[in-house]
Parts: C-alpha cells; sequence; structure tokens
C-alpha cells in the first residue's frame, strides 16, 4: 500500500487545510523536473519521481495538487515501484497561469490540463502506458475533473473525500452558500479573487456544470475507489461519485466501483465522540481491499482478489460508552443506499417525534426567524470551523428551534442512507431557509448531532431557477438532511430539530427575496410556521435496516409486508425477490428504471400470509433483455410499499 498517507484519515485530509507556507523537508530526491506545457503556452512545475530498482517503463501515479509540491507530494510511493508525478495547478506556486480553482482540471472550453498531462506522461518513455490517480480533498477534486475528460491510459483512481458536483456538494448545498469553509479556503489559499466570480453564481448554472463531474459519469470508464466520512464535508458527493459510477457509469466504470464511508471528518479529531479502535480505516481496507491491493490490480494485473471482495464497507456508529450497544462495527455490501425500510417519523405539536400519524386538529408550530441572531454552528460535517458529532443543547433552547423527539427507544434502531425531512410549512416572506437536524440522544441527556441539511425556499424546485414562496402559502419542502449509517441503541432518544439558520456553516438568508450577495444592507424578520396535522404532516424519512425493531409507541414492522432480500445481487440476469406477508392480500410487485418507468410486472395476485419468492429474467414487459444498470424493484401489499435496488450485470 502507499506508505504515510494510510497513517490516519486525518493525515490523508490534513493538507487540505494548511496555509500557504507550510514546508517540509523532502524525504525522497526528486529525480527530475518537468515544466510541462500546455496548449496555450503556459508551464506546469511537474515533479518525477523514479523508482530506483527496476528498469522502466513502469506504471505511473499522478497526483495534482494545489499545495504546493515542495511539501505536499507521494514521492514515497516510487519505492513500491511506481512512477510518480505531482504537479501544482495552473496559477499554484511553480506552475504559471492564473489560479481558478478547478475550473481549467477538467473538460472545460478553456483549458484541460489534467488531460495534457496524462497525454504528456504517455509520450514518456518511462511510462509503460497504464496510469492511475491518486489523492484527497482538493486532489480527489482533481481527480473527478479529470475522469470526466475521459483521459487515455487512465487505468483507474482513488479519490479521497471529494465532491462531484462543487455546486451541490460544496458551494451551495440545498441552494445555501456554505460561508465558512469556502470563504476560509479560499482565503487560505490566496485565491480571494475566486470569491467574486463565485458569489455572482448563486444558481447553478453553466459556470458550474464544468465543475459537475457527476453530470459527465455515463461517459466515465474508470474503476474508482472512493473514500469517505460521516461528518466529512463532502460525504454526500463521495457517495454520489460512487452510486453515479457504480450503476450509472459507462464500460468499465459500471460495477468496478468501490466505497468505504467511515466515522471521520475532514480532519483531525471526531468531534466529542470517540469511537472505538475497530472503526479505523485498516479494518476496512481487509473487508473491501486497500489502495495498494487496488491499484496493484488495475495498473499491474496482480491476481490479489480485490474485485472479489464486497464493493462498499460502511462504518455504523453507535454509542460509543458502552461496549455492548449495537453498531460501532463494519457494514459490507453491494448497494448503496443498503436494503432498508425507509419509515416515516411524524413531528408532532408539543415536541413528539413517533411513528404515529400527527391528529386531524393538532396546531401548527410557529417561530420568528430574526438574520441578525441566527443559531450558531456547533460541530457537524465542516472543514476549517470544529467538525464532528457536538452536543447541540447549548442551541436546542432557543426560541426559534423546534425539537421533535422520539420515546425511549425499547431496541435498536439502525439506519443507513440519505436521511430526508418533509416539511410542510410557511412563511410571511417571499424567502427564507428551513435546516434541520438529526440527533442521537444519549442516556445523559447529550444531543450529539449526526447530520444535518438545509434548503433555501426560494430553491426548493430547482437549483437553476428561482421561485418565490407566496406568504402564508403551505409548501411540501423535502429537506436533505445527510447521509448517515448509525444505530440508536436502547435507552437512547432520536431527535429532529427544525430552524431556519445555521451560521456560519451556512450563510444567513436576509428574507427578503433580494439576489443573492455576501452582505445585505437590509434583513427582515420571517415568521415561519411548521404544520404537523393530518393532512399536513410533516414527518422524517428514515431508511431503518433492521425492520423487526420498534419502540413502545410505534408500529411494529414484523407484522407487515417485509421485503426480504433480492438474490443474487448483483445478478446475471436472473434474481430472485423474496417477500413475507403478514396477512392474506393482493401483491403487486414490479420492476422500474432509476427514472421510475415501469420496466415490467412480476406479479398482481392474491397470496397467503408468509413468505413467498419471484423471478426476474433480466426482461422487460415486451420479453427483450434490458441493458446493465441499476434497477428498483417495487413490492406493493397491505398498504405498504417496500422497495430495493437490484445491479444487473451483463
Amino acid at each position: 500500500m502507499i506508505r504515510n498517507l494510510h497513517r490516519s484519515i486525518a493525515l490523508l485530509i490534513f493538507c487540505a487545510i494548511l496555509l500557504p507556507g507550510a514546508a517540509a523537508t523532502r524525504e525522497y530526491p526528486v529525480v527530475e523536473r518537468f515544466d510541462v506545457e500546455m496548449t496555450d503556452g503556459i508551464h506546469l512545475a511537474t515533479d518525477v519521481y523514479y523508482p530506483q530498482n527496476g528498469a522502466d517503463p513502469w506504471p505511473v501515479l499522478l497526483f495534482r495538487t494545489p499545495y504546493n509540491i515542495e511539501w505536499d507530494n507521494i514521492g514515497y510511493a516510487a519505492e513500491q515501484g511506481w512512477a510518480v508525478v505531482c504537479q501544482d495547478l495552473r496559477g499554484r506556486y511553480a506552475s504559471e497561469g492564473i489560479d481558478r480553482m478547478f475550473l481549467d482540471d477538467g473538460w472545460g472550453p478553456d483549458h484541460q490540463d489534467g488531460l495534457e498531462t496524462v497525454e504528456w506522461i504517455l509520450a514518456q518513455p518511462w511510462c509503460d502506458g497504464k496510469i492511475g490517480s491518486y489523492g484527497g480533498s482538493a486532489r480527489g477534486i482533481t481527480q473527478n475533473q479529470l475522469a470526466g475528460a475521459l483521459p487515455p491510459g487512465v487505468e483507474c483512481q482513488y479519490v479521497i473525500v471529494a465532491p462531484a458536483s462543487l455546486y451541490h456538494q460544496a458551494a451551495f448545498p440545498g441552494g445555501a452558500f456554505r460561508e465558512r469553509d469556502v470563504v476560509g479556503w479560499l482565503q487560505g489559499q490566496g485565491s480571494e479573487h475566486m470569491l467574486d466570480s463565485l458569489l455572482s453564481h448563486p444558481n447553478y448554472d453553466d459556470y458550474w456544470t464544468w465543475l459537475d463531474s457527476g453530470a459527465r459519469d455515463p461517459l466515465v470508464t474508470l474503476p474508482t475507489y472512493q473514500l469517505g466520512g460521516w461528518y466529512d464535508l463532502f460525504a454526500e458527493g463521495t457517495i454520489a461519485k460512487f452510486t453515479g459510477l457504480q450503476y450509472g457509469g459507462g464500460p468499465g466504470a459500471l460495477g468496478n466501483q468501490k466505497l468505504v464511508m467511515g466515522a471521520w471528518t475532514h480532519g483531525s479529531g471526531t468531534g466529542e465522540l470517540v469511537y472505538p479502535p475497530n472503526a479505523s480505516l485498516d479494518k476496512a481496507w481487509s473487508l473491501v481491499g486497500s489502495d495498494g491491493e487496488w491499484l496493484g490490480y488495475w495498473l499491474r494485473g496482480e491476481p490479489n482478489g480485490i474485485m472479489d471482495l464486497p464493493a462498499i464497507a460502511y462504518y455504523v456508529m453507535g454509542d460509543v460508552d458502552d461496549p455492548g450497544a449495537p453498531g460501532n462495527e463494519w457494514r459490507t455490501g453491494e448497494l448503496w443506499p443498503p436494503p432498508a425500510a425507509e419509515q416515516s417519523w411524524y413531528l408532532h405539536a408539543g415536541g413528539a417525534l413517533s411513528r404515529a400519524l400527527p391528529g386531524a386538529d393538532d396546531p401548527p408550530a410557529v417561530y420568528d426567524f430574526d438574520p441578525s441572531d441566527p443559531v450558531p454552528t456547533i460541530g457537524g460535517a465542516n472543514l476549517i470551523a470544529p467538525h464532528g458529532p457536538y452536543d447541540q443543547r447549548p442551541v436546542e433552547g432557543r426560541d426559534d428551534v423546534l425539537l421533535y423527539t422520539s420515546a425511549v427507544l425499547d431496541e435498536a434502531i439502525e439506519i443507513a442512507g440519505p436521511v430526508r425531512l418533509i416539511l410542510h410549512a410557511s412563511s410571511n416572506r417571499v424567502d427564507t431557509d428551513f435546516t434541520g437536524k438529526l440527533c442521537d440522544v444519549y442516556p445523559d441527556g447529550r444531543s450529539m448531532l449526526v447530520c444535518d441539511g438545509v434548503l433555501r425556499a426560494r430553491h426548493r424546485l430547482s437549483m437553476s431557477e428561482e421561485d418565490f414562496l407566496v406568504p402564508g402559502e403551505v409548501y411540501e419542502l423535502e429537506i436533505a438532511i445527510g447521509e448517515t449509517a448509525i444505530a440508536f441503541a436502547p435507552g437512547h432518544r432520536i431527535r429532529l430539530a427544525v430552524s431556519s439558520s445555521n451560521h456560519d456553516r451556512f450563510d444567513v438568508n436576509p428574507n427578503t427575496g433580494a439576489p443573492f450577495a455576501y452582505s445585505y444592507s437590509e434583513y427582515l424578520i420571517a415568521t415561519n410556521t411548521v404544520y404537523q396535522d393530518a393532512l399536513r404532516p410533516s414527518h422524517l424519512l428514515l431508511r431503518v435496516t433492521n425492520t423487526t425493531t420498534s419502540v413502545a409507541s410505534g408500529e411494529p414492522e414484523a407484522a407487515g409486508l417485509r421485503l426480504l432480500g433480492i438474490h443474487p445481487n448483483p445478478c446475471n440476469p436472473r434474481a430472485t425477490l423474496r417477500f413475507r406477508l403478514g396477512e392474506p392480500g393482493r401483491v403487486r410487485a414490479s420492476v422500474h428504471d432509476l427514472r421510475g418507468a415501469l420496466v415490467t410486472e412480476l406479479t398482481h395476485a392474491e397470496y397467503p400470509a408468509g413468505e413467498h419468492a419471484l423471478v426476474w429474467s433480466g426482461r422487460d414487459r415486451a420479453g427483450r433483455s434490458v441493458s446493465s444498470g441499476v434497477y428498483l424493484v417495487r413490492v406493493e401489499a397491505e398498504g405498504r410499499v417496500r422497495t430495493g435496488k437490484l445491479l444487473l450485470l451483463r
């Protein structure tokens, strides 16, 4: 494996948040420096490290960085027999040109520095024609951008904590500006000149399409290993890149991806919780394969069996104080999100959070959001601010924070995948924000943050366009709270906090409807209302993977419809769907594509109570074989719907 880069997740990422000027002595001499010329005449400083033993040509590892190759490099990997190429990005340190924040590293209309660097490497006598890329954070972004340029000769990538889309998963998640991290990072890199350019594009437009590698996934052919953390600011981007390529990539990418998600942040430390030693990266590598095995397989053809191991390893977090608590262990699988029953947890007047529907006449909750006094950020998936799980009680007593808490759990509830909040809400202003936080409440009262999200109301329908509110009108809003995997232990409670600010993780909405700006001259107090009645049931959606569990006031899942599994998964082409009915009834089972279009119907008939199995042959309604990809299997009975994902690989 690549020595030093695996010392810890913190060290893998730490260079991303160092300020310019930090320096370290090279541990390995550079055999040669090149000033690689781009087609516009700009030269990029490029250091090449050669193995000390063995004759060329060699497979090549490419590492492109904005952090100065004088100290940020992977030259030591030459000890493992790779030729290593480390390059300063355009406009950074010893490279010429203007720094434009990754716009020149992909397939953009102006420059394609990553692609041209690959072409230069392929022309060198010491390159054997096979290239792999490596790096984390900003160096991971350059890899995603490179993949979108469809580079010849690049056989694989190892991407650590990087977003697929710099708009959706970095600068403007939910349409709100990720203020502290974006501004702080640009200032720390001496790149303030990019701030005006970035802030002049608050909507997803052509500026951002050149920074959205996910949009290129169907064309990408590269096997890619994605490594991320639940408290990393790019967690959703890491997962989006994996799913986009694993289930919708081009030939060579489809079905050839790896994903590891651990209980990690983007930097050192894990907030106010310390997870057990088994949360280590080495443990994950033992389950799905290491970086060295990945590179060896794809670049050297080593028969190390890494592709026979599961595609996914994810750490299920749990109570860190109780060694016998559920969770705090790794899970493996082939699908993300993993099979689960999506449960609705309803918001109730008085602050309860339960599986029971609210009453028809339950009153709404009303609060005033004052932009001059926003809810301060305490931990979370941050880069520069304190990151990781922190106790949220210091802000939970505010008048502008609505708390909804479950009963004490009788049994564990394990969730994995995206968490969503469906909020029925109104405002007296034409624009405002709504935020949500999912917390794990320990028996001693600590309310530990799991994940959080925001939605700018003007972007409730589209990130590309703005649609302002009609004051007083009730809207159904969907807020992405984040991706996670955690077991809420017996004796714990599940908590949702709803508000309209989380500053300075996100910028503050002035509530005026004014065009986006970094600062405003006018602010208005918004009176925001959350509805929680039977006709407008605001609810939290959790993907529960241990569906037999319940809470004292909840509904047991075991008695109802259950999706028991889809095997084999992936399939080629036949797969068997198993389900169980709690009582006799009519069952409708079908297969759909990812757009929701019907592929075929498996059954629509009466079934007795008990377990049943259906077989899909990989064909559509007309009997034609369908192409490789991800399909949704849907079973409807007893007034319930269960869905699962199936990967077909031909």
